[in-house]
């Protein structure tokens, strides 16, 4: 799942000594079993079992994986596009979009000059490093953060639009629990709501094809002279969004 988000190989292997070789260390340690993987706690097989579920991965979701290079690359590009400003100074901007819904979106990461701080704490020496933020924006840091915000901010659009057809729909309801993509009602509820989810995505995204609305987006953020260096996104694949309410398990 964390793929979309912009995970990478090394999340991958960090997700694996997590959720499957602490667990499996603990329970061998209650058991007085000896544990399989070494003495590293498991991450050297992490390690290597890292990389092919990675390519398993890319391999199950080519498209999304276009996508994902294509967002990365173009927001790099836009975090370093130079405009001059009323002062004469040369700057560059954050990256921005819009969602379906009309909510803008500005992805500010600047770059930081790190500051140490010599202090003492109960009679010791202490340095404490404070991070300043600079003018300039942190281009890599935008290109890694393009893909998972973008996600983000379409599963927000998503939820917004979800409550707003339920509350439509019961004449009031606002009995709804939330956290990012976790969609929540009352038992009573949940036909009605499961529905009015599957609904609200196919309005969303037939309604709006949001990678080319992006593109255009990202491009007018571009300095003229490096308009024609961005490329134009991978081509849509075939997924028909009228299926969607006929799947059960589509959100459960």
């Amino acid at each position: 799942m964390t793929y979309s988000y912009g995970s990478k190989v090394f999340g991958f292997r960090e997700q694996i000594v997590d959720s499957v070789m602490r667990p499996l260390k603990r329970d061998c340690t209650r058991t007085g079993q000896q544990f399989p993987f070494g003495y590293d706690d498991g991450y050297r097989a992490a390690n290597y079992i890292a990389k092919p579920i990675w390519d398993s991965v890319v391999d199950s979701v080519s498209r999304p994986a276009k996508l994902m290079e294509w967002l990365a690359s173009t927001a790099n590009m836009v975090a370093k596009s130079k405009f001059t400003m009323p002062d004469g100074t040369q700057q560059t901007l954050p990256v921005r979009w819009t969602t379906p819904l009309g909510f803008p979106v500005v992805q500010s990461y600047y770059n930081v000059k790190k500051h140490q701080v010599r202090t003492y704490l109960k009679g010791g020496i202490i340095y404490l490093t404070l991070n300043k933020p600079l003018d300039k924006i942190d281009s890599k840091r935008s290109e890694n953060g393009m893909s998972p915000n973008w996600v983000h901010s379409l599963d927000a659009a998503h939820l917004m639009l979800s409550v707003s057809r339920m509350t439509e729909e019961t004449d009031g309801q606002t009995s709804f629990s939330m956290v990012h993509d976790s969609f929540g009602c009352h038992a009573a509820d949940l036909e009605l709501f499961s529905n009015q989810i599957k609904l609200s995505l196919v309005e969303l995204y037939s309604a709006n094809d949001v990678v080319e609305t992006l593109y255009e987006e990202l491009k007018a953020q571009l300095n003229p002279a490096d308009v024609a260096l961005i490329t134009t996104p991978p081509e849509q694949g075939d997924l028909d969004y009228g299926l969607v309410p006929l799947s059960e398990y589509a959100f459960s």
